[in-house]
């Protein structure tokens, strides 16, 4: 925010040391990040002059041949501005006077020699670029120096104000800050105009005051549409605003002087004379006065005559109803709307204004009359006949940002470390519009003014006893702290298990962003999208259902790096939208290209299905999670469907695993195989607590192995197979592996021939083969009658 010296000494008498301003400031929780002096490159012979006649040149259709008066003489220019208007004032570079460095000499335009020029605001460094050359209102005789009213040495400081701090946005509210530092009283402007005791022609009707608690509106006509006085256009010039003309002018600086936010409307436009104040309708469409049409929803607040929307409120007018120069009645529009409602639909439709801005740190309530009047006094000194009725106001009944709070002297010495005084502190917070109710010897019950919101409680109050008191003032204390001891609650020693076990086995970690592009996402999970309202790219749009579309654009920008051989995986959030939208933790992990990277000593191996099943029973096993089964079924399209799995833990799914189906590597130009694997933390999290991890003793006693050779039907899974000899709850059996598999030549078509490695241990003794073959005839007998198995 930039903030005039020159205008506010309008309010207080400001030391003449700019640089002990600036520490104020800075003491004060106010950055000043830059000083500019806007005026310092004026040229001292440019004049201020009236344009008296204006004709068009007799061989040059694109110039206009001026006569200008500088009090002194006339003179002649050639101008090439479209804006050229007799009556009006503008500046004048003489022959001989420099602009941007150049210095201005006479020249001929055809047969006619232009003395000088006409300047514009970009020609004088004032502004980035202009349309025409600058026009205003002068009240001061004509032919000063432009550099007695825009003075070299005039400063203009550019603050950085905190989100907390909206009453600051002003300069009556920076004034206030430094009437209290200094202890200087502050000047509040005038705000009493002649008005005629008439009943405004329109009426207002609020129909969500959650969104507008407060809007008044007032009615002036005989207004004249022209340039606004050169003292206006110079402040808004300095706050880095463009003059437009005396009525949008005025309202942009009420805004700067008092932080309230006005519109003003064209009141020939507004159909049936009112004002609505609602909600949007769906697809409704607003075009913007900086020529942008938006489609609105229900949760858009907009300004509406009795047919149209008018404005966006609190961000930006339409083109519809703005001023023009043709406009004889305004109507001013004051009010307060919802700081969460103008944020969300400032972020929703990616649009802000200066309005906007101080709206969405919220205004002061008490303001709106205030600001409203001040309009109207200085619309009054700038047109005399213009007639100001009577304002309309509607509010709702509960609105009173006062707040109640109790303040203690011995709190606040304990906390600062310094006794500041309780004169002192009476009389700072009364500077900074703080009321008294109460009082006795150990406190202060006061009443918080309704431009500070951000203050709640005794704390806040400490707080601004030290800031304007001086930090720097106050004396060094360590604080007193304790450490303690953490520890990982179990669900973060569980995911962390996880990520420490897979960087161990040589993946490496990513972490993404988790919002995809829709199409991306409507491929990996089918439930409805979850879509954000304003996102940061085109392909960011939807709320990621799954893990893996990530890692495969990891995988996609490796392989476009020429980086083939990949191992990542990621944990992070997915999310749903079911009944409502819930948020899961998933694992995935992706392998591609070869096991390992290219050496003299090991073969060239690419990655397959088994490698990643491999990893996940290595996550299974250091879990201590035992009932899990790998099923072919319910295989989603996007995994080959005969090499991919889906993974139940205690009968519920879990997760899948498998190679991407080649159809949508040849989509994404992707050409190696790519193998992934998605699992639900949650409900891992979930069989992790209940496995018993028990300790067992080794057995002294050696163990026995012994093979078996099935032949079975094709479909039947070595897991079915393992199953089984688990269920029959034979406590001698240590270990159980597939050591074989075999299909071709001796074994008969859809069948395959599978070995069995298991492995027997007794804790009490050394086991016979009696014993053995007993129960390894058992365990025979059982595969061959349940899967219809012989041996090989």
């Amino acid at each position: 925010m930039r903030i005039s010296l020159d205008w506010l000494k309008d309010f207080i008498d400001l030391p003449e040391d700019t640089n002990r301003i600036i520490e104020s400031l800075t003491l004060n929780g106010f950055q000043v990040e830059n000083i500019i002096k806007p005026y310092k490159s004026i040229h001292k012979d440019l004049k201020i002059v009236k344009i008296i006649k204006a004709d068009p040149h007799p061989s040059r259709e694109e110039l206009t041949v001026v006569r200008i008066l500088d009090n002194v003489s006339e003179h002649t220019v050639i101008c090439g501005a479209k804006n050229v208007r007799v009556g009006a004032t503008g500046v004048w570079a003489p022959p001989g006077s420099e602009v941007s460095g150049h210095q201005i000499n006479e020249r001929k335009f055809g047969a006619i020699e232009s003395s000088g020029m006409l300047l514009s605001l970009m020609e004088l460094g004032l502004e980035e670029k202009s349309t025409g050359i600058w026009l205003f209102n002068f009240k001061g005789k004509i032919g000063t120096r432009l550099s007695d009213i825009l003075k070299p040495d005039d400063t203009v400081l550019e603050i950085n104000i905190t989100p907390n701090r909206g009453d600051a946005l002003s300069h009556i509210g920076i004034a206030r800050e430094l009437s209290a530092y200094f202890d200087i009283p502050l000047r509040t402007p005038p705000i009493d105009f002649e008005s005629v005791d008439r009943e405004s022609p329109i009426s207002i009707n609020i129909e969500n005051d959650t969104a507008c608690p407060i809007y008044q509106g007032t009615y002036a006509e005989n207004i004249v549409i022209k340039e606004s006085e050169i003292k206006i256009q110079k402040r808004l010039i300095e706050s880095g605003l463009r003059p437009i003309n005396n009525i949008v002018d005025l309202s942009n600086y009420i805004m700067l002087e008092t932080g309230h936010p006005t519109h003003t409307f064209d009141y020939n436009y507004l159909k049936g004379q009112k004002i609505i104040v609602r909600n949007a309708m769906d697809q409704e469409k607003i075009t913007l006065l900086n020529g942008v049409t938006l489609s609105l929803n229900r949760n858009n607040l907009v300004i509406c005559d009795e047919k149209t929307a008018l404005a966006l409120a609190g961000i930006m007018g339409g083109e519809y109803s703005s001023i023009v120069d043709s406009t004889d009645k305004i109507l001013l529009e004051c009010a307060v709307f919802d700081p969460d409602s103008i944020r969300n639909t400032t972020s929703m439709h990616n649009v802000s204004s200066d309005s906007s801005y101080r709206f969405a740190r919220g205004v002061d309530t008490s303001t709106v009359d205030y600001a409203s009047k001040r309009f109207m006094r200085l619309l009054k000194e700038e047109l005399p006949d213009a007639v100001v009725y009577r304002g309309i106001l509607v509010k709702r009944g509960d609105i009173d940002q006062k707040k109640k709070i109790r303040f203690r002297y011995e709190k606040c010495k304990r906390i600062l470390n310094r006794d500041c005084g309780r004169d002192f502190i009476k009389k700072i917070l009364i500077s900074l519009g703080f009321k008294i109710d109460e009082e006795d010897s150990e406190s202060i019950n006061l009443t918080g003014p309704s431009h500070r919101y951000d203050n709640s409680m005794e704390e806040d109050i400490i707080e601004e006893v030290a800031r304007i008191y001086g930090y720097n003032r106050f004396g060094i204390r360590l604080p007193h702290t304790e450490t303690f001891d953490t520890e990982l609650n179990l669900k973060d020693a569980f995911t962390r298990k996880i990520r420490y076990l897979l960087s161990n086995l040589g993946l490496s970690e990513v972490i993404n962003y988790t919002f995809i592009s829709e199409d991306t996402n409507s491929i990996f999970a089918t439930s409805e999208q979850i879509l954000i309202k304003n996102p940061i790219a085109q392909d960011m749009i939807s709320m990621r259902k799954s893990i893996l579309p990530s890692l495969i654009n990891n995988a996609i920008l490796n392989i476009s790096r020429q980086n083939k051989n990949i191992r990542l995986f990621e944990s992070g959030s997915v999310f749903y939208k079911r009944e409502e939208i819930t948020e899961e933790l998933h694992l995935g992990i992706l392998l591609s290209g070869n096991r390992f990277d290219r050496v003299w000593s090991q073969p060239q191996i690419e990655y397959d299905f088994y490698d990643l099943k491999g990893i996940l029973e290595i996550i299974f096993d250091s879990l201590k999670i035992d009932k899990i089964n790998f099923l072919a079924q319910d295989i989603p399209n996007f995994l080959h469907p005969r090499i991919a799995a889906t993974i139940e833990i205690n009968g519920k799914k879990t997760g899948l695993l498998g190679e991407i189906h080649p159809n949508l590597l040849k989509k994404l130009d992707i050409r190696q195989k790519l193998f992934v694997a998605e699992l639900n933390l949650d409900i891992l999290f979930e069989a992790f607590k209940e496995a018993a991890i028990l300790f067992k003793a080794y057995s002294p006693f050696p163990a026995v192995d012994r093979d078996i050779a099935l032949v079975i039907d094709r479909q039947i899974t070595s897991r079915e197979l393992i199953n089984e000899i688990r269920n029959m709850n034979i406590p001698l059996i240590e270990e159980i592996e597939i050591f074989d598999l075999y299909e071709g030549k001796g074994i008969e078509e859809g069948k395959k021939s599978i070995g069995i490695a298991l492995k027997y241990r007794s804790g009490e003794s050394t086991l016979t083969d009696e014993v053995i073959e007993k129960i390894h005839s058992k365990i025979i007998d059982n595969l061959s009658k349940k899967f219809y198995a012989r041996l090989r």
